[in-house]
């Protein structure tokens, strides 16, 4: 093969490579976020959190429509530890300060 045959075939390959990269971009960019967006607003199931208690049991917190429910799951089985608890706002999860008392008010009371 001579020089301008593989400079022909070289220039072809990064042609074809630029069109996938192009078709791709364009695909993430214009169609893929409609698709993700029709998704999101069908989906009635998620998982509110997670705790692993220890190497082979997790406890999760599920949420479906507006009921949540805390299961554990383990290699065993799944058990429903809680179910029908209402959703309600963060604000209400959130912990509560405490005050710390000194070793002299301690004493007083």
């Amino acid at each position: 093969m001579d020089y301008i045959s593989v400079m022909r075939s070289l220039f072809a390959l990064l042609f074809v490579l630029g069109l996938i990269v192009a078709v791709a971009w364009m695909w993430r960019r214009f169609v893929q976020p409609q698709e993700i967006n029709s998704f999101k607003k069908t989906r009635r199931l998620s998982v509110i959190q997670s705790i692993m208690l220890d190497g082979r049991n997790k406890l999760a917190l599920i949420k479906r429509d507006d009921q949540e429910h805390l299961i554990l799951i383990s290699q065993t089985g799944n058990l429903i530890i809680e179910k029908n608890i209402t959703a309600e706002s963060p604000a209400h999860h959130a912990p509560t300060a405490r005050k710390k008392t000194t070793h002299k008010a301690r004493k007083k009371a």
